[in-house]
């Protein structure tokens, strides 16, 4: 499954482009630094005080915040990314940034750990 992911990722970070790619990747992180900036004040102003509700709450402004700031760099990089290509100027480097920027680089940490897994649970069982 996690290869599949980064096969996806990668095909559609080629595609995209870095520009877009990347404006897209910076308004994710700018969103939820942002929403974890308001999140504490945001669920004080609601009154969520319950020790269980918070934290989903607090989960909740991240990931609405993550969203919203995604969104935004998308609609900041696809303008870019739609004169680099009516202009011909898309190169390789574009494709091959948009693929460093994109996810993968995630999922290879992720990649090893369950490969770690898989090969600590082998080594028990024998």
């Amino acid at each position: 499954m996690i290869l599949a992911a980064t096969v996806v990722g990668l095909v559609n970070g080629y595609r995209r482009g870095f520009w877009l790619s990347l404006a897209q990747y910076m308004g994710l992180v700018v969103g939820v630094l942002l929403g974890a900036t308001a999140a504490g004040p945001l669920l004080d102003y609601i009154g969520i005080h319950n020790p269980v509700a918070r934290p989903l709450g607090a989960v909740l402004v991240l990931v609405i915040g993550g969203s919203l700031g995604s969104s935004i760099g998308f609609a900041a990089g696809e303008p870019i990314r739609r004169r680099i290509l009516r202009k011909g100027t898309h190169t390789m480097p574009d494709s091959i940034g948009a693929e460093s920027s994109k996810p993968s680089r995630v999922m290879r940490p992720a990649m090893r750990s369950e490969a770690k897994i898989r090969m600590s649970s082998s080594s028990s069982e024998a």
